[in-house]
């Protein structure tokens, strides 16, 4: 469910971080992330994989509304047109 006009789901490579150093890893098992994915969105693990992949552990590609839905990363949006933070003078 994603509650609210900024809800998101973000998406990435799998990031290496050892001795003070950060890098993405493409070498980690892709059986293993094709094998999480198949899990919990079975009907839609092929067409999420892509977009870790594609997407640097430095960045983040998000996903919202309707393509969200359509990916099966959310099941319901609510509010889609409220800002549940209010406006910025108010935070």
């Amino acid at each position: 469910m994603l509650v609210g006009s900024r809800a998101r789901i973000g998406f990435h490579q799998v990031a290496f971080v050892g001795d003070k150093v950060r890098r993405c890893d493409q070498s980690m098992d892709s059986r293993e992330i094709r094998s999480y994915l198949r899990f919990v969105i079975p009907a839609n693990a092929g067409r999420i994989y892509p977009i870790i992949m594609e997407t640097s552990c430095d960045s983040i590609e998000w996903v919202y509304g309707q393509r969200a839905l359509e990916l099966g990363v959310a099941t319901t949006l609510e509010s889609e047109g409220v800002d549940l933070f209010g406006p910025r003078k108010d935070r």
